[in-house]
């Protein structure tokens, strides 16, 4: 069995191949949690899927809906319409709304599903989008995202 899972890999607005971001943000979190299922339920293991603070911010809900929906042909033809961040917002927004949908059928099983928003932080990635993105630095949050900190949402 396992423990726990925690699903952290992402590709970011600002990637030229803009057709991986849905790839990897939604529909491999999604693989990799629906593939280990029974290996959590065994140990009655956690799930953090780790979102973002911009899953809330305006994408294409025709693109969202697709992802949810696992319609790969949709969403490849509605991402041709969206900008990399809508891509990258919508595919974190995906993500937590088809946790929030899964969770009780995963709770019955015994396994927690939590989704972690968090705000940007200092690392290669937040300053690889701060310096596209010219974001003044006093709006980034400077906490660690440590081991320690992911295992406090694990049993």
């Amino acid at each position: 069995g396992l423990d726990g899972l925690v699903c952290c890999a992402g590709i970011g607005g600002t990637s030229p191949r803009v057709e991986l971001i849905p790839e990897v943000n939604f529909f491999g979190s999604v693989a990799l949690v629906e593939g280990l299922a029974d290996a959590l339920a065994q140990r009655h293991g956690a799930v953090v899927l780790v979102s973002s603070n911009s899953a809330p911010q305006p994408s294409d809900d025709a693109y969202i809906e697709a992802l949810i929906a696992g319609d790969h042909a949709a969403m490849t033809a509605r991402l041709s319409a969206v900008s990399g961040h809508a891509a990258y917002s919508g595919s974190k927004q995906a993500l937590a709304r088809w946790m929030r949908h899964k969770a009780p059928d995963y709770a019955r099983r015994g396994v927690r599903l939590n989704a972690n928003n968090r705000a940007s932080s200092v690392s290669v990635f937040a300053s690889a989008m701060n310096s596209s993105f010219h974001w003044p630095r006093n709006k980034m949050v400077k906490i660690p995202f440590t081991a320690e900190r992911i295992c406090q949402l694990l049993p």
